[in-house]
């Protein structure tokens, strides 16, 4: 499955027409650069057809083995995820790091880090629980950076998911390319 979450990130974006203006191009290249290396589990169904299951117990597999990391889309559907892998969402974290020059960011990513290896099953969170564990500030610089993110709730307790700075463009390109699929079909 590895190896598949490889091709698909090798696959996703390689297509560029020639057509377009070589700076455009640049320009889509550096995009694509520029978001997070996510695969959703609806990719990995398409090069596995007619064996969800398969994927499910790999993903599954995978997860408590911390060799990939879990991103929800929905907050109440725990199978409509994308998936990172592991090493990627750490090379992602270290970078934040080293490119504040702010102590408590640092500290903070670095406690975050500490609390995944602590808890690799987390998916969503406590607030309340998160915050005794890594502080107040360290949280709310995790919020800001997009490490974390609020699940808004009904119930009194509030619910935080891990997360994945850029988000916010995975999703938007993800709905975007949902619309023009169902519109083209």
């Amino acid at each position: 499955l590895l190896d598949a979450i490889d091709k698909v990130l090798s696959r996703q974006w390689n297509l560029v027409p020639s057509q377009l203006n070589p700076d455009f191009q640049a320009h889509i290249q550096k995009y694509r650069d520029f978001l997070p290396k996510l695969v959703s589990r609806y990719q990995l169904y398409s090069i596995f057809p007619n064996n969800q299951t398969f994927i499910d117990q790999e993903i599954d597999q995978l997860f408590e083995d911390q060799r990939i990391k879990r991103i929800l889309l929905q907050d109440n559907d725990d199978l409509n995820d994308l998936i990172m892998k592991n090493e990627d969402y750490r090379a992602v974290l270290n970078e934040h790091s080293k490119k504040s020059n702010d102590i408590n960011v640092q500290t903070s990513i670095e406690n975050f880090i500490n609390y995944l290896d602590e808890n690799p099953k987390s998916l969503k969170i406590p607030k309340d629980l998160i915050i005794k564990t890594l502080g107040d500030e360290s949280v709310s610089i995790l919020i800001k950076l997009g490490f974390l993110q609020i699940i808004p709730q009904s119930t009194t307790k509030t619910l935080l998911k891990i997360s994945i700075p850029k988000y916010g463009y995975i999703i938007n390109l993800y709905q975007t390319s949902r619309k023009f699929i169902v519109k083209t079909i």
